[in-house]
């Protein structure tokens, strides 16, 4: 990228397309920040328990990414399949252009950081496009077939989309003083797991016979089974990523 301030203003045609989460015209209340946020979690949460149209919830087979999934704030077959992936990923490019000089920006000129602003967002735009065609095309969801494909590429590209405004209304102000959308996003979602594993009240078949992948409700199950002569379900433990629906 050429250097001089004649570089950053090439961004401005991409920063006239890309909308933006308005600033707070005065300080917000902390009960607004509160509402805010918690909108913002469920918007999350929603998003990564929706599955992905045109493929099952989980794909077939062992889940190559199972364990990057917790740092990525991703579940598999699901609009959060890419996660927060693609934003911290254009953050950290753009931090280090900018740290690097590659782009020169005055971050006293509002104008400046507007348009820094707007080519994070193009940019974890054009990453969460690569990565969903790289899952389409390595066939992470099975033969789909062109539309099929078409259809998984557009709905995570969206999803990553309501991501990157997410983020920027954290960065507006308008989510708790001091919180970061990524760590907040990142600990929603590993509370979530938490909580599902915990009360879901789907059955399973681990090998083992039918059970619940709800530990406390299969502890349940298990002691009134018990209780009343007859055989429990099965085991209480938790069912592993590649046999279990998650």
């Amino acid at each position: 990228m050429a250097r001089g301030p004649s570089a950053l203003q090439l961004i401005r045609p991409v920063a006239a397309l890309m909308p933006a989460v308005r600033r707070p015209d005065r300080v917000v209340p902390f009960n607004r920040r509160v509402l805010y946020t918690g909108i913002a979690m469920s918007v999350f949460l929603v998003c990564s328990h929706l599955p992905l149209y045109g493929v099952p919830y989980t794909a077939s087979g062992a889940d190559p990414l199972y364990w990057v999934r917790a740092i990525l704030a991703s579940n598999r077959g699901t609009l959060m399949e890419l996660g927060v992936g693609p934003v911290v990923t254009a953050g950290t490019v753009m931090q280090l252009v900018t740290g690097s000089k590659l782009l020169r920006v005055d971050q006293n000129v509002r104008g400046d950081r507007e348009l820094v602003d707007a080519a994070r967002k193009a940019l974890a735009v054009v990453i969460a496009l690569g990565e969903a065609v790289a899952h389409v095309q390595l066939g992470m969801y099975g033969p789909v077939g062109a539309l099929g494909g078409a259809l998984i590429v557009l709905q995570l590209v969206s999803a990553s989309v309501v991501v990157v405004f997410l983020d920027e209304i954290f960065d507006k102000g308008y989510g708790l003083p001091g919180c970061s959308a990524i760590s907040l996003l990142s600990a929603t979602n590993t509370c979530g797991k938490v909580i599902w594993h915990a009360f879901s009240p789907v059955t399973v078949n681990a090998g083992r016979g039918p059970e619940f992948e709800g530990v406390v409700l299969a502890m349940i199950h298990q002691a009134v089974a018990g209780a009343g002569g007859k055989r429990p379900m099965s085991s209480s433990a938790p069912c592993s990523a590649a046999t279990c629906r998650t």
